[in-house]
Order: structure tokens, then C-alpha cells, then sequence
């Protein structure tokens, strides 16, 4: 319950006017308020800062101040399902898929400097901002603003790795995602909310249940499923992909894609293996203990090696070894990501 003085962000559907006051329905708990110090076209809005100042006729009244932000919903056409913005961007893989499916990549968001100078020389424009920081949520909100696109974003998936802590939505990582869907509903989802992380995070109903509470609210489906790069590409790489749409007539119908006959292998993309300099193979070269712990059947059936006639491994986010340069206690923990759950 907002208190005299407090200030709250709400999408809200305008109904029409009272006098100097404009009436608006909160989309997410269907309630009448009212509105003064703004004027405002039909339509959805969201509104940043608004401030409960008081009640008329058994209806909270909101002000608008100088600190208030309020942006107008664009309409849905076809050209909302022709591009997009990405936020949790890194090196923007959705944006360059999209690219090269001749869509229309528009803003990127991320946290690292160095992602979004990644993301400028590859041609992309991009901002830094921190999703968990409001201010930060509505200049994007207001850079995307002018027309309908689809949102995507690929979220922490430390909390729900088979290697990290699995501590859930309890990993204060996680609350990355629920940012990334308070931005979809301000935004008001003009297009599509495509989400991505490990095919972990299925096995978490806090998560799922976040995402699926958002596409209720939107009256959108959602669908997901779990798509291995191996099956088309000599990497593994399996991965969640979930999708928030308009509801149609009939259901998306996610499915796998299909098996590749081909089978490549690494040798069909790196014909000859590089050479690097005796001294740095062998600085390269796993240790006795390190040899012993990857191939040891405790920490898992992952395989660890390069074979030329196989498929890579899941590329990590680093290659440097969990192993080396660590305190007594670092190793500790290195091993017991090793092992998974």
C-alpha cells in the first residue's frame, strides 16, 4: 500500500478525464487512480515518479513532478517483429544474429565498458547501464521509446549452472532477471521477450514462475525449450531459450532443431591445429594434479579435452584453470564447482 508522500513506476491504461484530472487503470492490479500536472494522449502509459498526494471521490490521486517521467506505448505493427533491443547485451549474440537475418539491431545495454566498446566497433550502438539501477532502466526505456521492437536478453546464469551454487533466485545475480522483466512490462512489450540462459534454470519454479506471472499480466503465451548447439555445429552448447508473445491462435510450438547427418567434428572448422612456441605449450600443459582431477569420474562425465575428430566442449567464460593461482581456500571452492550438484 503506497503511502502519502511515496512515489511508485506503473504502466496504466488511460480512461479519460475528471476535470483537471486524467483517469488511468493500473494495468497490473486493474485499479482506478488519478492523475494531475500532465497532460496525456490516449493510450498506455508508463509512469516514473508519480506521487500519491492524496484521495478524490475514493480515488488515490497522483502528481507529476518535475522528476516525473511519463512515456506513450507505440502501437504494434509488423516492423515491432523486425527489430530489437537487447539488454544483459555482452557481445550482443542475439543483435548479430539478427543482423545477419537482415532485422533491424537497435540499442544494446550492458554493464562492462569493455562489452559495449565490443559491441561499438562491431558496429552496434550501445550504452552502459545496470539494469538493476532504475535511473539506468528509464534512459533505456526513453532511448527505445519512439517505436515497437522485440526485447531479448540473455541473463545471469551463474545461480542456475550445473556448476556454480545453484543458489536460485536467491543469488542476488538472479535478481538480473527480474529487472529484465520489470523493464518488459514498463515497456509494455510491444513485441516479442525473448530470454535466454542455461537449460538449468528450468529446474528453478521461482524462476519459471517469474517469467510466467509477466506473461499472464501481458495476456501473452510463453513457450520454452532447450536448443544444443552440438546437434548443428561441433561445439556444445546446450542452452534455455524462452519466448513471451501475443497469443495466438495457435501455439508458437517450439520444438528442437534438427539433428545435422553431417556430424562435423572440430577438424572440419580448424583443419590444421595451430603450433605456438615449445615454451608455451608447455607452461599450457595440465599438471599431474590437474590431469588427475579432470579426468576423475567425481567432478562429472564432462569431457575436458580438444579432439580434432570430436566435438568441443561448452566454451566457459574463461579458459584459465580453476586450479592454478589460488589461496587453500579458493581451491576449496574450485573443487566444489568442479563436482556440480
Amino acid at each position: 500500500m503506497l503511502a502519502t508522500g511515496e512515489s511508485c513506476d506503473l504502466a496504466a491504461l488511460l480512461l479519460g478525464k475528471e476535470g483537471e484530472l486524467t483517469v488511468f487503470m493500473g494495468l497490473w492490479h486493474q485499479e482506478t487512480f488519478l492523475v494531475r500536472n500532465r497532460a496525456f494522449a490516449d493510450g498506455i502509459w508508463t509512469l516514473y515518479g508519480v506521487i500519491l498526494v492524496g484521495w478524490s471521490s475514493g480515488l488515490p490521486v497522483l502528481e507529476c513532478t518535475d522528476e516525473t517521467s511519463t512515456i506513450h506505448k507505440q502501437p504494434r505493427d509488423i516492423a515491432a517483429y523486425q527489430s530489437l533491443n537487447e539488454v544483459c547485451a555482452g557481445i550482443s549474440g542475439m543483435s548479430v544474429a539478427a543482423k545477419a537475418l537482415s532485422m533491424r539491431p537497435g540499442l544494446c545495454l550492458d554493464k562492462s565498458d569493455l562489452a559495449c566498446a565490443v559491441l561499438r566497433r562491431n558496429g552496434l550502438e550501445a550504452v552502459q547501464g545496470d539494469l538493476n539501477n532504475r535511473q539506468d532502466r528509464i534512459a533505456f526505456h526513453k532511448a527505445v521509446s519512439g517505436a515497437a521492437s522485440l526485447l531479448v536478453a540473455g541473463f545471469p546464469c551463474q545461480p542456475f549452472s550445473m556448476q556454480g551454487d545453484r543458489a536460485g533466485m536467491q543469488d542476488i545475480r538472479s535478481n538480473t532477471l527480474l529487472q529484465v522483466l520489470r523493464l518488459a512490462w514498463h515497456l509494455q512489450a510491444p513485441g516479442l521477450v525473448v530470454l535466454e540462459c542455461v537449460a538449468a534454470v528450468q529446474d528453478f519454479p521461482e524462476a519459471m514462475q517469474a517469467i510466467q506471472q509477466l506473461a499472464h499480466k501481458l495476456d501473452y503465451s510463453f513457450e520454452h525449450v532447450v536448443l544444443e548447439l552440438a546437434d548443428q555445429w561441433p561445439c556444445k552448447r546446450k542452452r534455455w531459450w524462452g519466448v513471451l508473445l501475443p497469443k495466438l491462435k495457435c501455439p508458437l510450438g517450439l520444438s528442437n532443431w534438427p539433428l545435422s547427418t553431417a556430424h562435423p567434428c572440430i577438424r572440419d572448422v580448424i583443419p590444421e591445429w595451430p603450433c605456438w612456441p615449445t615454451e608455451q605449450i608447455l607452461d599450457l600443459a595440465w599438471t599431474q594434479q590437474e590431469t588427475e582431477m579432470y579426468e576423475s569420474d567425481q567432478f562429472g562425465s564432462d569431457c575436458r579435452r580438444y579432439d580434432a575428430n570430436g566435438v568441443a566442449p561448452t566454451a566457459l567464460h574463461s579458459y584459465g584453470c580453476a586450479l592454478r593461482q589460488l589461496t587453500a581456500g579458493q581451491l576449496g571452492a574450485a573443487e566444489q564447482h568442479l563436482h556440480g550438484p
